[in-house]
């Protein structure tokens, strides 16, 4: 038990340190063994050497820079601390079978090669299945903002949607449904603008005649069921991206991540965040 929990303080740890550089002596110093001992240790729970985890998990990191950020090539290679463009490029393709570029301009973002973090205590899964959804149509309205990259300093959006959520469900006493898409942002660097249209279930412009119709498309989707408290399910989608869909090796395809999210009969209250939530990724 000591064993495991000190191999889940150093993959944590790792997690946090990213994008500085890591060396084999501050984990030693982190868990309080020897070189080797730890090495022998860290590889039996994770089926990896330290040195081969972290390169891997680096250019993890560097996969969603490219695909969710606006930074360039050589500055996600400095950000990640690899000793050139050229070798970051070079390990980059060894892992995902294209380049760095190739990786950014692809239409669909491939999340096959995707590594999730190690984690030898897994959290709770969401339940999960593939699905096939046809067209829908809802009224309400849009809003959009940006965030920061992960640990980036930019303010967190997760209340202004929990607000957005609540207004919505208060006022409609029924199921509602967030159509949101991602890209990353033209006017700050390293960061991404998020576009949400949320709603009801309807195509009726009598009933809603002041909204704005939306829609989300036809397809294959990978849906995840959630029950609980807005604090867990506003990380929901960080553990989805960066955990399940990998885990699975799914490719997601163009189009909007649906949150269908259930009224209880009850009111949202400031004391009251318990959501049920269907959640829906378009994938190939």
């Amino acid at each position: 038990m000591i064993q495991q929990q000190t191999v889940n303080v150093i993959l944590q740890w790792i997690e946090e340190n990213l994008e500085k550089d890591i060396y084999l002596e501050d984990i030693t110093v982190l868990s309080g063994y020897s070189r080797r001992h730890i090495q022998s240790l860290f590889k039996n729970y994770v089926d990896m050497t330290i040195g081969a985890y972290i390169r891997q998990r680096k250019l993890c990191r560097a996969a969603l820079l490219l695909h969710l950020t606006n930074l360039s090539i050589i500055d996600i290679a400095i950000r990640l601390n690899f000793d050139s463009q050229q070798s970051f490029s070079r390990e980059f393709k060894k892992l995902f079978g294209r380049s760095p570029g190739q990786y950014r301009n692809s239409p669909e973002w491939d999340l096959t090669y995707l590594r999730a973090p190690h984690l030898v205590n897994k959290r709770d899964i969401p339940k999960f299945e593939l699905c096939h959804l046809q067209d829908q149509f809802y009224r309400g309205y849009q809003f959009a903002y940006e965030v920061g990259f992960l640990n980036d300093n930019y303010p967190d959006m997760s209340a202004f949607r929990l607000d957005g959520i609540k207004e919505n469900l208060n006022k409609h006493q029924n199921d509602i449904y967030l159509v949101s898409d991602f890209v990353a942002s033209h006017s700050k660097s390293g960061a991404i603008c998020i576009t949400t249209n949320i709603g009801i279930k309807t195509d009726s412009e009598q009933l809603m005649p002041d909204a704005k119709s939306f829609h989300s498309e036809a397809g294959l989707y990978a849906h995840f069921h959630f029950e609980g408290e807005w604090n867990t399910y506003a990380e929901l989608s960080n553990h989805i991206y960066l955990e399940e869909l990998p885990a699975r090796g799914l490719k997601r395809r163009a189009g909007g991540d649906i949150e269908h999210i259930h009224y209880d009969g009850t009111l949202l209250t400031d004391t009251k965040h318990w959501i049920t939530c269907d959640y829906f990724i378009p994938i190939e």
